[in-house]
């Protein structure tokens, strides 16, 4: 949802209608049973570092970033998971 928002703001379009998806994401997060907050709010904050990459002219910098996106990410998911203690 984040990188949507990212997409709109980076064609110049209205960002009123994914900010609203995002909202009612993050309320039906807080509201609904079962939903993981941790992984909607992982997905979020996600999803802003990437757009921060992902919508840049230079291939360097765009890739560089997404990869870096991916390394921290896989440490995260390899730390939860046990493989370092």
């Amino acid at each position: 949802m984040a990188m949507l928002v990212g997409a709109y703001r980076q064609r110049g379009l209205d960002l009123r209608a994914p900010i609203a998806l995002v909202l009612a994401n993050v309320a039906y997060t807080f509201l609904a049973d079962g939903v993981s907050l941790w992984g909607h709010l992982g997905g979020l904050c996600t999803g802003i570092v990437l757009s921060l990459f992902l919508y840049r002219k230079s291939p360097a910098l765009r890739w560089g970033g997404v990869a870096a996106v991916a390394v921290v990410v896989l440490a995260l998911l390899a730390q939860q998971a046990g493989v370092w203690g």
